[in-house]
């Protein structure tokens, strides 16, 4: 992999980390503050300004002097044992301290199935009938938005499944990404933007993989009468009961859907790339849009 695309693949890695551990920081310090606090300078939020700043330094005169020649190779032992780090890290906040997991509602979990099923109709095999993908994203798409419609929250149980079809959701988007592109051969290799798209969306995908481990057991115990209190517990964690107003969420989602199809039409920019910051929006940046906060749990 050429060292600019390599370095724009690791700035989605470290932009993402950051952001996470950001919205993280912040319910702890304020229980109910916003995923995405506004424009407040906070300390992530600086050192996430400096990174692009330097890697677009860094690329513009890579580009400039020929230095973007020079190949990294991910099997390198320095960069080897880098993911592999990444990857522990992911393991231990995605199944032992899910902090880092941003907290979604019905509205959010609506969006992101609306976005993924229709990556997945646009990618559909003419050779399957259409009905049966109809149904298939079509019925879950009707239970999801019958969750939303009333103003009363979900009760937990509920929210439970919504949460695990999420989670579906992500690992459907997840079997989608093509990783093999970090050892495409140079005339081959992703873009700047593909490849910060792979970087963040790796970190996105790859921490809610694991959690999905931990949740389908989790909710699994649900057959149990005893264990649904435990549910009940981690589900504010996870959950939130903030509401868009309706208007408005149709709209992000009206707006969403025609992107989606204008670029599958004019292929402004690669669909998979769309589809993952379309999904990382809905999922991290809708509480920033809703007007109520509630109170966080612990998970753990």
């Amino acid at each position: 992999m050429p060292i600019t695309t390599f370095s724009a693949f690791f700035l989605g890695i470290l932009l993402e980390i950051m952001l996470l551990w950001e919205s993280s920081r912040l319910q702890r310090i304020s229980p109910g503050t916003r995923l995405i606090a506004g424009i407040s300078l906070t300390p992530e939020k600086l050192m996430m300004a400096g990174l692009t700043l330097f890697t677009a330094c860094f690329v513009g005169v890579s580009t400039l002097s020929g230095w973007n020649d020079a190949l990294v190779y991910i099997d390198s032992p320095l960069i080897f044992v880098a993911f592999v780090l990444l990857g522990l890290g992911m393991l231990y906040f995605g199944v032992l301290d899910p902090r880092l997991l941003p907290r979604i509602n019905e509205e959010a979990a609506l969006s992101v199935h609306i976005v993924v099923a229709l990556s997945l109709w646009l990618k559909r095999p003419l050779e399957i009938p259409w009905v049966y993908y109809a149904l298939g994203l079509g019925l879950p798409w009707l239970l999801l938005l019958a969750a939303t419609l009333p103003q009363k929250p979900p009760a937990a149980l509920v929210k439970a499944f919504i949460y695990l079809w999420y989670l579906i959701n992500l690992l459907a988007l997840t079997l989608q990404t093509d990783f093999s592109a970090l050892n495409a051969p140079p005339s081959e290799a992703p873009s700047l933007f593909e490849a910060f798209v792979l970087g963040a969306g790796g970190v996105f995908l790859l921490l809610h993989g694991f959690f999905l481990i931990r949740f389908a057991l989790m909710a699994s115990s649900l057959i149990g009468a005893r264990s649904r209190r435990y549910m009940a517990l981690a589900i504010p964690r996870l959950y939130s009961d903030e509401q868009l107003p309706l208007l408005r969420l149709l709209l992000l989602q009206g707006l969403a859907v025609a992107i989606l199809i204008l670029n599958a039409r004019y292929g402004l920019v690669p669909d998979l790339s769309a589809v993952t910051l379309m999904v990382m929006a809905f999922a991290q940046g809708m509480p920033a849009l809703q007007d109520a906060t509630v109170p966080v749990a612990d998970v753990r």
